[in-house]
């Protein structure tokens, strides 16, 4: 095997880059607990866990109109203004964390509590883009 034919063969296993992660813990009542990944080749993977319509694990690729659809919910935060931490004193509030990987911006934020409310209102946007949108309550 040559050298040229080792690295096609390598770039074509290669796997598709992690652009952004969602994962949500419980709380004592009803919170919605999940994880959600969003990959460069446009895979989207949910897993309900607890109080999601769509429980257990879920995988596809969205079309160019879902996938555009998604970076338009993901542009409702000015990923560039956040910080890496926001925690609140109160208990029972589930914590959030995402990943956010896109234009050579790379954020890693832990969320407890309610500060800041965009990422609250995200966590609950694409939770139902991805039950009423993506996979329909569980097509």
């Amino acid at each position: 095997m040559s050298c040229k034919q080792q690295q096609t063969a390598s770039s074509q296993s290669r796997e598709p880059e992690k652009l952004f992660t969602l994962s949500t813990t419980p709380c004592f009542g009803t919170c919605p607990v999940f994880n959600l990944e969003l990959y460069s080749d446009s895979t989207l993977m949910f897993e309900g866990k607890q109080h999601t319509d769509l429980e257990g694990v879920h995988k596809r690729k969205l079309t160019a109109a879902e996938y555009d659809a998604f970076i338009g919910l993901l542009k409702m935060v000015k990923w560039e203004n956040m910080n890496p931490r926001y925690v609140s004193d109160m208990t029972d509030l589930p914590s959030q964390e995402f990943y956010y990987n896109f234009n050579g911006e790379e954020k890693n934020i832990y969320k407890y509590g309610v500060e800041p409310q965009s990422l609250g209102n995200l966590s609950q946007a694409l939770l139902a883009y991805v039950n009423e949108t993506v996979f329909k309550g569980g097509e």
